[in-house]
């Protein structure tokens, strides 16, 4: 879904999700300065991580890759899993040389019934 035009500036553009980059690619967006600065690519982007299901190895494989060759400065991940030892954010953050923060939703009233 794009931006709200009216929340958009000049000097941006968007990627879509689903592209030919293919569902989940990593939008784009160019920011500015009228000013005359020149532009700077953010890649912004989200991943469902579908928790733990599945093959498992694999898709912890095909992750690491893609999130390696998004190179995002930003991106929103879904159902992460955590355990005592592991945060699943955390390792690939400092796998990739990147911050992270997490927000876990504590009732389904702050999730907005999700």
């Amino acid at each position: 879904m794009p931006l709200e035009t009216a929340r958009r500036s000049p000097w941006s553009r968007q990627g879509t999700a689903g592209s030919a980059e293919g569902p989940g690619a990593v939008g784009q967006a160019m920011t500015g300065t009228p000013s005359g600065t020149a532009p700077r690519l953010l890649r912004v982007g989200t991943l469902n991580l579908w928790w733990r299901f599945g093959d498992w190895a694999a898709r912890l494989e095909a992750i690491r890759a893609e999130l390696a060759r998004w190179r995002p400065d930003v991106i929103g991940l879904q159902e992460v899993w955590a355990s005592d030892d592991v945060h699943l954010a955390e390792a690939l953050a400092g796998e990739l040389g990147m911050s992270w923060a997490t927000r876990m939703a504590t009732s389904a009233a702050s999730t907005g019934g999700c």
